[in-house]
């Protein structure tokens, strides 16, 4: 009876063992898979409106936006004068219609002038207001255009910077915060400078823009 009872306490200690040794080795790999997953998530922040602002291609971008809106502006300018004078004209054919001394037949016939510029000053009109919501549409289209490509460009060298280091980059707003905006980020690698290097290593290999005359 002894020896039995000897034996079971002796199975229960070993049993016992066992498994506070089995607990240890669980709260190790707990530790260390929380120090891997500690270590393996890295965060970082990047400065869009820095890099649209000191990107030497989003310059050229934005100089090339302002010479076609300085073209249009041109186009439109003239067009918009010889509507001008077309009024001008309407204006003088009614003043001399007005004139006490006008006989009847230069009276119909300054009347006929005054239609047929009335017709043209409708028609230049709508085509000047066509013309300017075309010009509009061109300069946003291209605008989204341009705007699309340097995002491309900056999202690459981002991922150079960022791959194998970084799990996750957040995007910094200088500006009224939305939900989700990064507004402090002290501890927290800024790769803004790391990606704009890479983005202008090429910028001494480009051509100026001249602005056309």
């Amino acid at each position: 009876m002894n020896q039995s009872l000897l034996a079971h306490l002796a199975l229960r200690l070993r049993i016992g063992f066992l498994c506070r040794l089995a607990l240890l080795f669980l709260g190790i790999g707990a530790a260390q898979q929380a120090t891997l997953a500690q270590e393996k998530t890295q965060f970082a922040v990047i400065d869009y409106m820095i890099l649209f602002k000191d990107y030497y291609k989003a310059s050229e971008s934005s100089q090339r936006l302002r010479l076609e809106q300085e073209k249009m502006k041109k186009d439109f300018e003239e067009r918009a004068s010889m509507v001008t004078q077309i009024a001008e004209t309407g204006r003088k054919l009614q003043e001399d219609l007005q004139s006490p001394a006008i006989s009847e037949s230069k009276k119909r016939e300054i009347e006929g002038q005054l239609k047929d510029k009335q017709a043209e000053f409708t028609s230049r009109q709508k085509l000047l207001l066509d013309y300017r919501d075309q010009s509009m549409n061109v300069v946003q289209k291209l605008g989204a255009k341009e705007q699309e490509v340097i995002l491309a460009d900056i999202n690459a060298a981002m991922n150079l910077v960022a791959k194998n280091k970084y799990t996750i980059v957040f995007s910094k707003s200088l500006a009224a915060p939305s939900p989700g905006t990064i507004v402090f980020s002290e501890g927290i690698d800024d790769i803004t400078q790391q990606v704009l290097s890479i983005l202008n290593k090429d910028a001494s290999k480009t051509v100026k823009i001249e602005d056309k005359k």
